[in-house]
């Protein structure tokens, strides 16, 4: 944490500019990982964004938005994540580019999930496949499509065989199987995976959940006893 901190003082005296943006990026997501301090890293994203835009650099504009993303998705925030990744799509296609792309489509549909709006997710899902296919957007893919009501077709975006727990916990959510998917989320590394499979299961599932929410990080410990908190009032 020092050598980061002192990366950004260093930056900080030269002044603005892409480099400034991700000392203070880097600095916020290793503080927040570690003690889930929300408002610090949200302050720390803001700067970023508005440095970062003030000198046009439309990567770092991007990432400063999917980093405000994930802190709003975890504070339950879920119309401002979708904001800031969409706004952080928008930044990428300025310079024409489709690197994190995929990924911030496949953010947005596992938000909308959450919500409980999966025939948005399918939509969401369908355009992060259309730049990028990957196993993970196309078991997602699947899994909002069963939430719709609506069958698979027969012609889908592919899912090959895979190690991959978040897959394997996605596909699991499809079949409705959730004591499988859970299991299977609890080795994964994708949060959000885990509150669905954690959610589809019922209470014991979120506090099946917690244990693999604190190895990820502080910050995913306190979203998932929140969620506890907020499940046990429903």
């Amino acid at each position: 944490m020092r050598h980061y901190r002192r990366s950004l003082e260093l930056r900080e005296r030269v002044g603005s500019g892409p480099g400034l943006a991700a000392a203070q990026i880097t600095l916020a997501e290793v503080r927040y990982k570690r003690d889930g301090n929300a408002d610090h890293a949200l302050d720390l994203f803001g700067r970023a964004y508005q440095g970062a835009a003030e000198v046009h650099s439309e990567l770092f504009v991007a990432n400063a938005s999917a980093a405000k993303s994930r802190i709003y998705r975890d504070q339950g925030h879920f119309d401002e994540a979708v904001r800031e990744l969409t706004e952080a799509i928008r930044a990428m296609d300025a310079i024409h580019s489709d690197e994190d792309v995929p990924e911030y489509f496949e953010q947005i549909a596992l938000i909308q999930l959450l919500q409980g709006q999966p025939t948005a997710a399918v939509s969401a899902a369908e355009r992060g496949i259309a730049r990028r296919s990957s196993p993970r957007l196309a078991a997602l893919w699947q899994l909002a499509r069963v939430r719709t009501g609506q069958p698979v077709p027969p012609v889908a975006p592919a899912t090959p065989a895979t190690d991959d727990s978040v897959v394997i916990a996605r596909l699991a959510l499809a079949a409705s199987r959730p004591d499988a998917a859970l299991e299977a989320a609890t080795r994964g590394d994708d949060p959000d995976t885990l509150l669905l499979a954690a959610r589809a299961v019922g209470p014991d599932g979120i506090d099946r959940a917690m244990r693999a929410a604190a190895a990820m990080s502080r910050a995913q410990e306190l979203r998932f006893a929140r969620e506890r908190a907020s499940f046990g009032g429903r």
